[in-house]
């Protein structure tokens, strides 16, 4: 103990003997010496941390861009929708259905019995009036393949006789099938009281047959 005490002493008398600028140099020496292991020690965690950091914000950018690229693949792929055929097909059986019901719309289904009837009805007329023409067309599908059978029927008819026979005979056709729609009237005087009346009913059935079904 006492050594270091005389050699402390001796370092002391010899650091006065020194002249004051080489005294500051020592003293500055010394603090260094002490002081820089310190601050490293403060610091350097300091900077470790901050580099992980700064790592980390770039890795998370790259990850960002990457996201951001994938999205936009997406979006790509979007628009190139892979069910547009099926979405037109759809369409396609909407418009179809859209006309169905407007033509459905105007009037009833008719059964197989209430065909018979109206068939049978327009020939009931009396002595004063002919029958010239009673044809039926081809019936009209209105409905797909895929779906329920829809026909549309049309009969055409052409009428001769007495023009007050005539009249009534048609106002009581209509009054006894309401739901048959007259396409068309065609209604001519030939040489009073005889006429002419060219008709086109137009009924829809889900039987393909206008008679039968």
């Amino acid at each position: 103990m006492e050594s270091l005490l005389q050699q402390w002493q001796t370092w002391s008398e010899k650091f006065r003997d020194q002249p004051r600028e080489r005294r500051i140099l020592i003293a500055v020496a010394i603090w260094l010496l002490v002081s820089l292991p310190l601050l490293s020690y403060g610091l350097m965690p300091n900077l470790q941390a901050k580099q992980s950091a700064e790592q980390e914000a770039q890795t998370a950018q790259q990850q960002i861009a990457q996201l951001k690229n994938t999205i936009e693949q997406l979006q790509q792929k979007l628009k190139t929708n892979v069910d547009k055929p099926v979405l037109e097909q759809i369409e396609r059986k909407s418009r179809r259905l859209d006309a169905v019901k407007q033509e459905t719309d105007q009037y009833t289904l008719l059964d197989k019995t209430q065909r018979q009837q109206f068939l049978q009805d327009s020939l009931s007329y009396t002595d004063a009036i002919d029958l010239l023409q009673l044809e039926s067309s081809s019936p009209e599908r209105l409905s797909d393949e895929s779906s329920a059978s829809l026909y549309q029927h049309r009969i055409s008819a052409i009428y001769q006789g007495n023009f007050s026979e005539l009249m009534v005979f048609f106002k009581q056709l209509r009054q006894q099938h309401p739901n048959v729609q007259w396409f068309s009237f065609d209604y001519q005087v030939m040489d009073y009281p005889q006429a002419e009346a060219r008709i086109v009913w137009q009924l829809l059935s889900t039987d393909k047959e206008i008679i039968g079904g």
